[in-house]
């Protein structure tokens, strides 16, 4: 029986190749012959044989966020021509022509595709020990003042959205862009959001390693605005934020489980993906907007579609390309505007003036590259996007918040540029390294013993 489970291992790892070559010439020939259909299944299966060759290398591919992000990179890449294509729902992509439909989908897999092959090529050394250094630290509750600034910050973004809203869940869009603009009053409130972020994570963490001990009305005590927070952002229609804490949540019990997963969470956690899809079906379709039919399904698959839809209005008009200055934006994102009042606009600012767009509209890593090296950049991108990654994940011990900082960007890197994402990344991975500090103030967690 080892014998032959032996011999199936060994079969992984070629098949796994094999798949990938195949699947990469046909999706050059759907790309020739402008065959959006052949375009689109062989992306997939391209992911198949990719996950294949992992699992040949014996990779530990939940426990390294780069293993899972071509997978992420591919639903965002193909939900608009595979609703928008495939099923003839055309009307929301009327002035994209399809030629730009089948260039944008054919860049953004050549980004996957050499992203892929970097991680398939040089190896993570990632073990569970090394993740186990974040989530065995929190032992205690965070700071009571902390807790304090956490339900005070929470009552304010409740209130904002009463005053405006009320406690109706079927909002129009006009409605929840107004809570948002609301939300973007409150001074300094995307540094307080992802700080509030960092503060869940770190409490979540502490509430957990908790059980089974006597004393947990501190720890609930902390939790409570954290779940309010999550709550409010959701009936406002901004799901982002709570992907940060499921996922971290996700990455806790696979150190929990020793690197294996666990059933029950990939049931709770399909469940509550399932529940997150379905309340914006009934937001969408219960709405006051007078929208036609196929507009309510572009509204509702608008996380995965917009930031596609941001790639080719780029690629449909002239660009005068940025040549990589658009990554440095995250140093004037990390200075606050009472600071320097004239400091250059965010890319996605710069995209918000020029289109009017509203809410959700997104970017992506790809779109970013395309700006700064046109159809090179799907190379250069994915080049860049790969070291950046790889730094943080190469020696996770070492700064293992900001590790868990870029595992819990594992979505939102794939609909935001670099400088935002980084930026994220920045202050959430501040946040918990500071908690950590107020909790144990003689000794960091990953100081040598």
């Amino acid at each position: 029986m080892r014998i032959k489970l032996t011999i199936s291992r060994s079969l992984i790892y070629p098949v796994g190749i094999f798949v990938i070559v195949s699947s990469v010439l046909m999706m050059f020939l759907g790309y020739l012959i402008k065959d959006i259909n052949i375009l689109c299944f062989f992306s997939i299966i391209f992911i198949v044989g990719y996950y294949l060759t992992l699992c040949g290398q014996q990779r530990s591919v939940f426990l390294d966020p780069m293993c899972i992000m071509p997978s992420v990179a591919t639903i965002y890449c193909l939900t608009t021509p595979m609703i928008g294509a495939c099923l003839n729902l055309v009307s929301f992509l009327s002035n994209i022509s399809r030629d730009i439909l089948i260039e944008s989908t054919f860049y953004c897999e050549i980004y996957i595709i050499f992203f892929s092959i970097l991680t398939l090529v040089i190896r993570n050394p990632i073990n569970i020990d090394n993740i186990g250094v974040v989530f065995d630290a929190h032992r205690k509750s965070i700071n009571i003042i902390v807790e304090l600034y956490m339900w005070i910050f929470t009552f304010i973004v409740f209130l904002r959205y009463y005053q405006i809203g009320g406690l109706s869940v079927n909002l129009s869009s006009v409605v929840r862009n107004s809570i948002i603009d609301s939300f973007n009053t409150i001074p300094f409130y995307s540094y307080q959001c992802y700080i509030f972020i960092g503060c869940s994570i770190y409490n979540t963490m502490s509430f957990f390693n908790s059980i089974g001990i006597k004393k947990k009305a501190r720890h609930i005590f902390g939790l409570i605005p954290v779940v309010l927070f999550f709550a409010i952002n959701i009936f406002s229609g901004n799901r982002r934020e709570l992907s940060y804490y499921i996922i971290a949540i996700f990455v806790y019990t696979i150190y929990k489980n020793r690197g294996k997963i666990n059933r029950k969470i990939v049931v709770i956690g399909v469940s509550v993906f399932v529940a997150l899809i379905a309340l914006s079906f009934l937001r969408t379709y219960t709405s006051t907007d007078e929208v036609s039919r196929d507009m309510r399904v572009y509204t509702l698959l608008g996380e995965f579609v917009n930031p596609m839809y941001t790639l080719r209005y780029y690629m449909s008009k002239p660009t005068n390309l940025r040549f990589g200055l658009t990554y440095l934006g995250f140093i004037p994102m990390l200075i606050p505007k009472i600071l320097w009042a004239n400091k250059p606009i965010s890319l996605a600012s710069e995209y918000v003036k020029t289109t009017n767009a509203g809410i959700g509209y997104g970017f992506m890593p790809e779109t970013e590259a395309f700006i700064n090296f046109g159809f090179w950049g799907c190379i250069i991108g994915a080049v860049l996007h790969f070291v950046v990654c790889r730094y943080v994940c190469k020696n996770p011990k070492r700064h293992p918040y900001l590790f868990v900082a870029l595992y819990c960007e594992l979505l939102n890197m794939f609909r935001g540029e670099f400088s935002s994402t980084f930026t994220e990344m920045i202050i959430i991975s501040l946040s918990l390294v500071i908690l950590d500090r107020l909790n144990n103030p003689r000794k960091m967690i990953y100081d040598k013993e």
